[in-house]
């Protein structure tokens, strides 16, 4: 009952993260991020600066990824699997399967797609457990059409502004 869509355009990236309960956006370029949540009619938002970025990315170290010899399309496209290592939010360690297609880029900006830096290619299937629930992620169609610039500007008209820290806190990820 999710979807995820991702689009990307020169340094820019746009990911759309929308469920039974609400929606998240985020538009992230080379000056930081900037993230729109509505969650049961509750509209908040977080921007985080380059340099908040950066500090994140120092507490999370690179991914470990190991790659397999097995293949299957998706979406049209011959994918490759590869089994991930990345310290999750709670600081424990995540194991992600993932499917990647080494003839489309990866742009693994934002947070989400950040456990996939330095992956051959782009993540077009991914499949990880979080505590209790499994999650799988497939793409089910890719697009090379042009991506308008206006998919990169948000309005934070009407949303209230949220800390990171917030963020984590409610997580349980906070100290």
């Amino acid at each position: 009952g999710m979807e995820l869509s991702v689009s990307f355009k020169d340094k820019k990236s746009r990911a759309e993260f929308s469920m039974t309960m609400g929606t998240a956006i985020t538009v992230s370029d080379d000056d930081g991020s900037l993230t729109l949540t509505d969650m049961m009619g509750q509209k908040s938002y977080i921007k985080m600066s380059k340099a908040d970025i950066e500090k994140e990315a120092k507490n999370n170290p690179e991914p470990k990824i190991t790659y397999v010899e097995e293949k299957k399309a998706i979406a049209g496209y011959e994918c490759k699997k590869a089994l991930v290592e990345v310290k999750s939010q709670k600081g424990e360690m995540e194991k992600v399967t993932v499917w990647y297609c080494e003839k489309l880029p990866n742009n693994s900006g934002g947070k989400q797609m950040s456990k996939f830096k330095g992956l051959k290619g782009a993540p077009l299937e991914f499949e990880s457990n979080q505590g209790p629930m499994k999650m799988k992620m497939t793409a089910t169609k890719v697009s090379t059409a042009p991506v308008p610039d206006s998919q990169f500007k948000l309005s934070t008209e009407g949303y209230t502004e949220m800390k990171a820290e917030d963020l984590k806190k409610m997580q349980g990820g906070g100290k």
